[in-house]
């Protein structure tokens, strides 16, 4: 009895021992594969981040690019020097950064030359980490032709005010009885026309020529516009005559030119009966 007694705690202990090993041998596996998942989550984390990159946009020729990085990462970073490669590029001395800490935020500063305008697409290299960023590249005269397209294009816009008010005017002066019938804005108009014509199809010296003569133009027809004259009473009167024997010239001749034809009609008429009689007197 007693020696069953004993055998059987003696299997509970054994069950027991073995349960609890399985549960220890599970429960390290599960840690050790937790462990396995924060060194692959580590490894993946990028420990050196590129945040900026200044200036944009750079002229063309020699300039000095500034990379902006941050440590990222859980230890100091040393001796960080960045290559960078791209169409037109070229770098003749860099600036590194001696140590990063974590956290930190530093500058690398390259001397570099640009021999391309336009979009520049830049492939830069740092800590075996590889980083894209894109800047503009421009030309100073491009700069200045583009200062001069845009300046030209408000003198056009301010121009083309002006000539409105100019039609208002002498619009209004004439309505007013002032002498406008010497003031014309025809060739004004289409300089201005002209000039935007110009300036649409890239031709800047011709739309700039075209809008300098629209400007003498323009002064020249506000000058007489100024000056403009009312109409006297006696031109008035004068002006009336010369519409009244006008209109009274032409019909008196429209009378006379209507006295011959009913003359030549009747002479006519005159001429055909005579001949019809001559037929008549034939046939007999």
């Amino acid at each position: 009895m007693i020696l069953g007694l004993t055998l059987f705690f003696l299997g509970l202990t054994l069950s027991f021992t073995s349960a609890l090993d399985n549960s220890t041998g599970n429960y390290s596996e599960n840690n050790s594969m937790i462990n396995d998942a924060v060194n692959v989550s580590s490894l993946n984390l990028e420990p050196l981040v590129l945040k900026n990159i200044f200036p944009t946009e750079i002229k063309l020729g020699d300039s000095q690019l500034n990379l902006e990085f941050l440590n990222n990462g859980s230890g100091a970073i040393e001796n960080i020097i960045a290559l960078i490669s791209g169409e037109g590029y070229s770098t003749y001395n860099v600036i590194p950064i001696d140590s990063l800490s974590p956290g930190e935020k530093s500058y690398v500063i390259l001397s570099s030359r640009f021999s391309k305008t336009g979009d520049i697409n830049l492939t830069i290299k740092a800590n075996n980490q590889i980083f894209y960023r894109t800047i503009k590249v421009y030309s100073e005269s491009s700069v200045n032709m583009t200062e001069k397209i845009n300046t030209l294009t408000v003198g056009l816009n301010e121009l083309k005010d002006k000539y409105t008010i100019l039609e208002e005017e002498k619009s209004q002066k004439g309505s007013e009885n002032y002498d406008v019938s010497q003031i014309s804005l025809s060739d004004l108009k289409s300089l201005i026309r002209q000039a935007q014509e110009a300036l649409l199809e890239g031709d800047y010296n011709s739309a700039n020529a075209k809008y300098n003569l629209a400007l003498d133009e323009y002064a020249g027809v506000n000058e007489k516009l100024t000056n403009v004259k009312k109409i006297s009473f006696a031109s008035t009167l004068k002006n009336n005559s010369i519409i009244f024997s006008t209109i009274a010239g032409a019909l008196i001749a429209f009378f006379t030119l209507y006295e011959i034809l009913k003359k030549k009609n009747q002479v006519l008429k005159e001429k055909l009966g005579e001949m019809k009689i001559k037929e008549k007197i034939l046939k007999k």
